[in-house]
């Protein structure tokens, strides 16, 4: 059957059908030159970007189109966590090229269309494009209560340094997918998780609000390109430094296992390992024990207290007595 070609009209028409009218705050969506959106009262917006290029963030040899729409939108509603914030309105931009069938199209926006449902984000506009390479852009506006948003800048030496989830686990997703002879000697259940952090990771953004909320949390980011690095920039911008110790990492009971059948060292995978979407946030010496009770309260998953904030630079692993330097030292993209 020849493919039917898709015009910029039917795409915006594809994205844009049944799109709820009256949402709160929204004054004009989809169907002007811009949108026109009425800030709330007392809240302070947040609004972040992030772009996905093909074969550098994303395959589709493996990834599928429904898993694809999902993370476009949880890398960005990662960001929005981080900063203690609540996603509202989403913004498209994709360049398509030619050679993508309606097939492929329609399961994209139905995977798009299924996190903007689960996290009661509306899409407002955006833009669409042929090219000779697919390129996924987001913009994400929030909202978040004036004055509670929490920045990468605030940690301070004796604080302690927390992540909200296990560590290596969409690195390891990756290398199966990388690596589909050995992937296929594993148990399906054993692989499940792994790939389903990297192909479509869920990102913390309730814990981010609850963190916000508690007033406990000096500092906070989302970890996109591995502890290693976003850590980093968090003591950047603070002006600390940290240490972390190997021993305190969470990691998925099956991690070792998997990394033994991929060669790969697991702690490795777990400090520079990217795309986990996780937080890394610190909380004031002395008040661990507070917000830990509080989060037990509101029957959030467990947080992890992983090291210290000090009144150096750059971020040490502790194994042992040993300490090794790994600033920056993250996931870094490639084509």
């Amino acid at each position: 059957m020849e493919k039917k070609p898709w015009f910029e009209a039917d795409i915006i028409e594809l994205f844009s059908a049944r799109e709820p009218e009256g949402v709160h705050n929204l004054v004009k969506g989809i169907g002007d030159d811009c949108a026109v959106i009425r800030p709330p009262g007392r809240q302070d917006l947040v609004v972040t970007a992030d772009m996905l290029v093909e074969d550098v963030h994303f395959n589709r040899k493996w990834h599928p189109p429904f898993a694809l729409g999902r993370k476009a939108m949880a890398v960005n509603i990662s960001d929005i966590a981080a900063m203690g914030g609540t996603p509202q309105f989403a913004f498209l931009c994709i360049a398509l090229p030619p050679q993508l069938d309606q097939d492929w199209l329609v399961s994209f926006r139905d995977g798009f269309r299924s996190m903007l449902s689960e996290y009661a984000i509306t899409l407002a506009g955006g833009d669409t494009v042929r090219g000779a390479q697919l390129n996924i852009s987001i913009t994400l506006l929030g909202s978040v209560p004036a004055g509670r948003a929490v920045f990468r800048k605030g940690a301070g030496p004796g604080d302690s340094i927390y992540v909200s989830g296990h560590l290596g686990s969409a690195a390891a997703g990756l290398a199966l997918c990388q690596s589909p002879r050995v992937c296929s000697t594993l148990d399906e259940h054993m692989v499940q998780p792994f790939l389903q952090r990297h192909l479509d990771p869920a990102p913390d953004l309730a814990c981010g609000i609850l963190l916000a909320e508690s007033g406990y949390v000096t500092a906070m980011q989302d970890i996109s390109d591995g502890i290693a690095t976003d850590l980093a920039h968090l003591c950047r911008q603070s002006e600390v430094g940290a240490e972390i110790e190997s021993v305190r990492i969470p990691c998925h009971e099956h991690l070792p296992g998997i990394c033994e059948a991929l060669n790969r060292n697991s702690m490795h995978m777990m400090v520079s390992g990217g795309e986990d979407y996780h937080l890394v946030f610190t909380v004031k010496a002395g008040s661990e024990e507070a917000l830990e009770h509080y989060l037990a309260g509101k029957k959030k998953q467990a947080v992890y207290r992983i090291g210290t904030i000090t009144s150096g630079s750059g971020v040490a692993l502790c194994t042992g007595k040993e300490k090794k330097d790994i600033t920056f030292k993250g996931y870094k993209h490639s084509g």
